[in-house]
């Protein structure tokens, strides 16, 4: 009988602990919030991957900055969300937030230095905006050839 009572208290134990470890777990990769619409948020050029998950926890996007760190660093995402333009929502989840963040951008940078050809900034925009070959032949077909009577003077 005593050996009967220990299994039960020792099974009592695992299924609290395993019940702690979900409810932990639920509370902290959850949607902080639910039926919220979505917004675009924009990611600067100059913005680190901490600054934006600090600024995503103070906005309410994600209830805590680890697990959201945890997400990135699990699906190989740390250091890959980029320059840009993005929907999210209050009520996604770390995981879904972090895919987005990391694989679906609404709208992307490129950045165009001065004093490049057409060609150089066609190839820019190819890899850039993930265009075809295609879409890179149709820029160069429409882009017209600047004079320098074109140029503002100073």
């Amino acid at each position: 009988m005593a050996k009967n009572k220990k299994i039960a208290i020792i099974g009592g134990i695992i299924a609290v602990a395993i019940g702690v470890v979900v409810f932990a777990y639920q509370h902290q990769f959850s949607a902080p919030q639910k039926g919220v619409e979505e917004e675009r948020i924009v990611v600067n050029l100059t913005t680190t991957e901490t600054e934006l998950i600090s600024k995503l926890k103070e906005q309410g996007y994600i209830r805590n900055e680890w697990a959201f760190k945890f997400v990135l660093k699990t699906k190989g995402w740390q250091g890959k969300i980029e320059p840009g333009g993005y929907k999210v929502s209050k009520g996604m989840n770390a995981w879904r937030l972090a895919d987005t963040l990391a694989n679906r951008p609404y709208q992307k940078w490129v950045v165009i230095p001065e004093g490049l050809r057409k060609e150089e900034i066609a190839e820019r925009m190819q890899k850039g905006l993930d265009w075809t070959e295609d879409t890179k032949k149709n820029f160069l077909l429409t882009v017209k050839k600047v004079t320098s009577s074109q140029i503002p003077t100073c």
